[in-house]
C-alpha cells in the first residue's frame, strides 16, 4: 500500500490492511514522516515503511502535475521496496500516486488496485491552498481531470466508497466491472455506544470531524439563531477543529448565540463517542457539492449506530441512505430556515424521532458495517489476481 501521510492513523486504511491481513495477504504500507519517527514499524502485523519528507517537496504535491519532484521521489522510494520485495499487488489509496507506481509496472510485473476515497480534482479544487499564490496561478482542475482519467482506466481494479463516485466513474469511461464499492462504515466488534440516552440539562446538538467552510457549520448557526429568535434554545457542541473555527465562532458571537456554542476541540474516538451519548441531536449538515456527492463520512453510520435523531444535508449519498433507512431528517443544502424547521420539528416532537432512531443500530449491525464490506475488498483482490 502506499498512503500520503504517516500511518498510523487512517481509519479506513487501519481496515482494509487488516482485513487483507487476516485474509492471508502479507501487508506492507509505505508512507512518510516529517518527524523523525523509525522507518520500519510492525503494527498489527502490517509491516509500515517510512521515509523522510522535507517541507519544501510536501508543498510541491499541490503543483506535481506541473513539477514532478514529488512523484519522482515517490518513484524512487517505491524502486527500493519492489527491488526488496516482490509484491503481487500495489494498493494505492487517492489518486496522485498512481502515475509514480504504473510507471514501474512493467518492470517489476504487479498488479494495481487504485483505492480512490475522494474525487480528488474537486478536492483539489477546493482546497484552501489552491486559492494561494503560486498554487492559484499554476494549479489546473482540468490537468487533474485528464490524469484521473488517463491513469485510472490503467489500474487492474479501482475502488470507491460509495455508488455516487462508481458512477461518476463510469461516466468518465472506466470499465464498471473492474470498480467495487468499499464504504466507510463501522468495525462492531471495535465500536461501542451507549444504548441509552443520557439526560442532559441542555438540549443538545453535536457535530463531530473537521471544520471549514464545506462542512457547512455556518448553516447551523444561523438555524439556531432563528430557533433562539422562536424562543428554542438548541446548543451545539462540535468535537473537532479546523481552520474555519474562528470564522464560526465569529458568526455565533454577532448572531447572539455564542452561549449556544461550545468548541470542544479534538478528543479521542471514546470521549468523542461519551459526548455522542449526551446529545439530543447528531448532524452532518456538509454543503452539497461534486466533492460531497461522490463521497460518505463515516460519521454517518456511527451516529445511526448511536441511535440518536439524526439530521443530514441533502448532499446525494446522505440523502440516498437516510431517506432509504428512514434514517433521520434530511435539509435543504444552504437553507438555514429548513434546517431550523426541521430542527423544530425534532425539538417538538423528540420523543418520537428518538424512538426512530433506535432502529438504526439494527440498519447498522445487518446492513452497513465493515464486516460486509471487507467481502467486497477480498472478493476484488481475488478478481484481480485471477486476471492475466
Amino acid at each position: 500500500m502506499t498512503l500520503e501521510s504517516n500511518f498510523p492513523h487512517d481509519e479506513r486504511v487501519e481496515k482494509e490492511a487488516i482485513s487483507l491481513n487476516n485474509a492471508g495477504h502479507e501487508v506492507h504500507l509505505l508512507c512518510y514522516t516529517k518527524s523523525h519517527e523509525v522507518s520500519l514499524e510492525i503494527w498489527n502485523d502490517i509491516y509500515i515503511h517510512r521515509f523522510q519528507i522535507n517541507k519544501w517537496l510536501y508543498k510541491s504535491s499541490a503543483l506535481s502535475l506541473q513539477f514532478p519532484f514529488y512523484f519522482r521521489k515517490w518513484e524512487k522510494e517505491i524502486t527500493i521496496l519492489l527491488k526488496e520485495f516482490s509484491f503481487d499487488i500495489i494498493h494505492i489509496h487517492d489518486l496522485p500516486l498512481i502515475r509514480s507506481v504504473l510507471n514501474l509496472k512493467k518492470q517489476f510485473q504487479f498488479k494495481t488496485i487504485l483505492d480512490l476515497h475522494e474525487n480528488w480534482p474537486v478536492l483539489m479544487k477546493m482546497a484552501a491552498f489552491s486559492s494561494k499564490f503560486p498554487v492559484n496561478i499554476l494549479f489546473s482542475y482540468q490537468a487533474w481531470l485528464k490524469y484521473e482519467y488517463k491513469w485510472a482506466k490503467e489500474a487492474d481494479g479501482v475502488i470507491t466508497v460509495i455508488e455516487e463516485a462508481k458512477e461518476r466513474l463510469i461516466k468518465l469511461g472506466l470499465d464498471p466491472n473492474k470498480i467495487r464499492v468499499v464504504s466507510n462504515t463501522i468495525r462492531l466488534e471495535s465500536f461501542h455506544a451507549s444504548d441509552h440516552p443520557i439526560k442532559s440539562d441542555t438540549f443538545k446538538m453535536i457535530y463531530s470531524g473537521g471544520v471549514n467552510e464545506h462542512r457547512g457549520l455556518q448553516i447551523v448557526i444561523k438555524a439556531i439563531a432563528i430557533l433562539k429568535n422562536k424562543g428554542v434554545k438548541i446548543h451545539l457542541n462540535i468535537v473537532g477543529g479546523g481552520n474555519y473555527m474562528e470564522s464560526i465562532k465569529e458568526m455565533a458571537k454577532s448572531l447572539g448565540v455564542s452561549e449556544q456554542f461550545i468548541d470542544l476541540g479534538w478528543k479521542s474516538f471514546q470521549e468523542m463517542m461519551n459526548h455522542i451519548a449526551t446529545a439530543q441531536i447528531l448532524i452532518i449538515p456538509h454543503l452539497k457539492s461534486e466533492h460531497t456527492d461522490a463521497t460518505i463520512p463515516n460519521k454517518l453510520f456511527q451516529y445511526m449506530y448511536a441511535q440518536k435523531p439524526l439530521i443530514v444535508s441533502d448532499c446525494t449519498p446522505l440523502k440516498r441512505i437516510v431517506e432509504q433507512e428512514n434514517a433521520g431528517m434530511v435539509y435543504k443544502d444552504l437553507d438555514e430556515n429548513d434546517l431550523a424547521e426541521k430542527l423544530l420539528m425534532i425539538y417538538e416532537n423528540y420523543d418520537q424521532y428518538l424512538a426512530l432512531s433506535m432502529k438504526n443500530k439494527i440498519r447498522v449491525e445487518e446492513k452497513y458495517n465493515w464486516q460486509v464490506e471487507e467481502n467486497h475488498l477480498i472478493n476484488l483482490y481475488h478478481s484481480v489476481l485471477k486476471t492475466n
